[in-house]
């Protein structure tokens, strides 16, 4: 029987849909995808059509994949991808179904405004990694360790997860100047022209040429309590003094998202890199603002990660970046101890 593949909106009324979308990921994943509640009936049907938009694709009246679009709460024009599940035995129609998926998301862009879309894959997973690289032109800017877990396996693994980005308004806030340190001035300034944003990089500028936000406030911190994970964002201007918010951040976070129109950014990392902490990516527009982000990211974790191509550079920079700043640590120590010991 020949092929006949479309795509429909989920509902979350209908029950044996559901269920088929349960099947669905056990049958790519078993019990091992990264969200456990993909295996719950009600968290479907709680969602559905409410926090997020389903596009179910159908061979005739057989579920074969699945793609989910949510908003954003602070701003509805960013928009995630997430769960994405493929039954094993289309895989060899990923590419039609990419493209046909992309133009739903294009129609959806159009129709609601979108700014952008954003996903974060595990950076084991290449295959899903390389299809929205290749048909939804979005670009990897940023690393996060130990993102996500598995925690079916055997023994318990973290994963990497690698942070991709499309804008749909390429001129958008054109030549807005942002702050980032001078070393990764040039990694930046490439993310950025990947993803068609122009900006003027700085990497000095007074206190008093930040116009401050009502709304931001200097440490704000997110938690993901399923993953045991959490983000702090961070206004340095806002902050009283740095070492005080290391003491903060050292007990409460794994990522810091230092925001980068802010003009006291380039002088708040070069302080945390002291503190063992190190270049990630960046992360444009996330929660309404403009970020760069540092983690305490090992070597080690990046040592057996496959990449494919797209992804390539911003692996190699991180990971030459921690070799340095793992160099220049002991540097600091060595010359620490010889004053202690003179």
């Amino acid at each position: 029987m020949d092929k006949d593949i479309r795509i429909k909106a989920g509902s979350p009324d209908n029950e044996i849909v559901l269920r088929e979308i349960i099947k669905l990921f056990t049958a790519e994943y078993g019990q091992n995808f990264l969200a456990e509640d993909v295996y719950n009936m009600q968290f479907w049907a709680r969602r559905i059509g409410t926090r997020f938009l389903s596009l179910l694709a159908f061979d005739h009246n057989h579920l074969i994949a699945h793609l989910a679009l949510q908003a954003e709460k602070c701003n509805k024009r960013s928009v995630q991808l997430l769960y994405p599940a493929t039954n094993p035995h289309y895989f060899e129609d990923l590419s039609v179904l990419s493209e046909m998926a992309w133009r739903v998301i294009s129609t959806q862009a159009s129709r609601h405004n979108w700014q952008s879309i954003f996903t974060l894959m595990s950076a084991d997973d290449i295959k899903y990694q390389g299809l929205v690289g290749e048909y939804f032109n979005m670009q990897p800017t940023a690393v996060f360790p130990s993102f996500f877990n598995t925690p079916h396996d055997t023994v318990s693994k973290s994963h990497n997860a690698v942070f991709f980005q499309r804008f749909f308004e390429s001129s958008l806030n054109a030549d807005s100047p942002i702050f980032v340190p001078r070393k990764h001035r040039d990694i930046c300034a490439e993310i950025y022209a990947k993803l068609g944003l122009k900006r003027k990089f700085n990497s000095k500028a007074s206190k008093e040429s930040f116009a401050m936000p009502t709304d931001i406030r200097a440490l704000e911190t997110f938690r993901y309590h399923v993953q045991d994970f959490s983000h702090v964002y961070i206004t340095p201007s806002l902050l009283n003094d740095f070492s005080a918010a290391i003491s903060y951040i050292n007990n409460s976070s794994n990522l810091l998202f230092i925001n980068t129109q802010d003009p006291l950014c380039p002088d708040f990392c070069e302080y945390i890199e002291e503190y063992g902490y190190s270049f990630s990516g960046v992360t444009p527009t996330i929660r309404g603002r403009e970020a760069i982000v540092y983690s305490r990211l090992q070597e080690e974790n990046l040592r057996d990660t496959a990449t494919i191509n797209q992804t390539s550079f911003l692996f190699q920079y991180i990971s030459d970046e921690l070799v340095t700043s793992s160099e220049s640590v002991l540097v600091q120590n060595a010359s620490k101890q010889s004053c202690v010991t003179m």
